[in-house]
């Protein structure tokens, strides 16, 4: 299991909608409001707008990939030999696959579209430790 996180995810969205926002008292040549263009950390819409970035490029990437019907932030893929697991929070992720080269190309993929950085193999997560057997069974520790 891998750890990847994306760098400034946030702060490089499209806003969807048009969003102003109401500038302090100074000298701004008679305007007072101000449109924003992109999404950022303090808006309520930024974390939605980026999930749906995010998903919208997850399931773009492998046509296999299925989104769980319960938790929509758990992403899988079944075929033959291969299987993975992602699970996306805001913009950690984890990786689980049988194959090591897809989490590579993935990975790629992902950082040439939005900057990430690929933290390797997972260890702790949320102070839980985790470790995959030979017959590919995670357990947590």
């Amino acid at each position: 299991m891998y750890h990847m996180a994306v760098e400034m995810a946030l702060l490089n969205l499209e806003l969807d909608e048009e969003l102003c926002a109401r500038l302090p008292l100074g000298p701004y040549n008679g305007c007072h409001n101000a449109r924003l263009r992109k999404d950022g950390y303090g808006l309520k819409q930024a974390s939605k707008a980026w999930f749906m970035t995010s998903d919208a490029f997850i399931m773009r990437y492998d046509s296999r990939m299925k989104k769980h019907q319960v938790e929509p932030c758990l992403y899988y893929l079944q075929g033959g030999d291969l299987w993975v697991f992602l699970r996306c929070y805001v913009d950690d992720y984890l990786v689980a696959s049988s194959s090591h080269q897809w989490h590579l190309d993935f990975v790629a993929a992902f950082d040439a579209q939005y900057a990430c950085k690929d933290s390797g193999k997972l260890d702790l997560v949320m102070g839980i430790g985790e470790s995959m057997g030979a017959r590919c069974n995670i357990s947590l520790i």
